[in-house]
């Protein structure tokens, strides 16, 4: 018995030896990123023209409520929607004129998410986006017709593969269940060895980490620098002739750049609503079931 209780001790150890050199090959290989020349630098000029979902794939390797925002500015730009203000609210209204037959798929589900589903008749407040996901009704119906617009602008829009692809998988799925079965064997043969019992937790975490890291690739790493470089000037181009305001507005909200439009001095109201589509997707994701990223 006490030979056994040994070799179970010999393999506890190389398995854990084993366990830090995978994370250690999988944090170099899928999880540090490439050297850019654009880290740190001054870069002043819109990188790229790039749509809000590709812009939010780049930099945090998913679809920010960000995005939903800045698809509602656009639709007020076209004339879908007007923007109006009363008292201390505003309302987004569809205009009468629209032929949502000719929208693209993802602007009429917009329609359908704040109009029919959130607003009354043709319009919605933005006080009502905000607190729509206060109940658990609301939540339920927030987060599905949400899973569904990220489902539609996914398909509308051609994507690039921003990052590379993970490998090991399979490795890493098969060493975690050798951890498993030393846990088990702990309780099973009666050893009730401390480094025994913590197996769980490494073994656990192994697929965890495995499925949280990621890597740009070279290219979209440049690019990334590129952008937040970018997001650091972004406030000082207001005054700049050949610059877009709306557009500048736009990328604000994607890059998360605080009171973004105070910083550019606009007389726009829609900080309020992408406060108010931000707090219902932390609503419906905190609260209500996941929502889908």
């Amino acid at each position: 018995m006490e030979q056994y209780l040994t070799l179970y001790y010999v393999i506890l150890i190389f398995w854990y030896i084993v366990f830090l050199v995978f994370i250690m090959y999988l944090s170099q290989v899928h999880s540090g990123e490439y050297k850019s020349q654009y880290k740190n630098n001054r870069y002043t000029n819109i990188p790229s023209k790039k749509v809000a979902v590709e812009l939010s794939l780049l930099m945090y390797k998913k679809i920010t409520p960000e995005v939903l925002t800045v698809s509602v500015l656009s639709m007020v730009d076209k004339g879908i929607f007007r923007l109006e203000k009363v008292n201390d609210d505003y309302l987004l209204r569809l205009s009468s004129n629209v032929n949502q037959n000719k929208l693209l798929a993802s602007e009429r589900f917009i329609i359908t998410l704040l109009i029919d589903t959130m607003g009354e008749l043709d319009y919605v407040s933005f006080s009502k986006i905000s607190s729509f996901c206060d109940s658990n009704h609301g939540r339920a119906e927030f987060s599905l017709n949400y899973d569904l617009w990220l489902s539609i602008i996914r398909k509308e829009t051609t994507l690039t593969d921003y990052y590379e692809p993970k490998t090991c998988y399979a490795k890493v799925i098969f060493y975690k269940y050798i951890g498993l079965i030393l846990f088990l064997a702990n309780i099973v043969f009666g050893y009730h060895s401390i480094i025994g019992y913590g197996m769980i937790l490494p073994s656990l975490f192994l697929e965890f980490y495995f499925m949280k890291i990621f890597k740009r690739t070279k290219l979209a790493n440049d690019e990334y620098y590129k952008w937040l470089s970018f997001k650091k000037y972004l406030p000082k181009l207001e005054d700049a002739p050949e610059v877009n305001q709306n557009e500048l507005l736009y990328y604000g909200f994607l890059l998360k750049v605080k009171n973004i439009e105070k910083l550019l001095n606009t007389d726009y109201c829609y900080g309020m609503l992408n406060d108010g589509i931000v707090s219902c997707v932390k609503k419906a994701y905190h609260r209500g079931r996941k929502v889908t990223e």
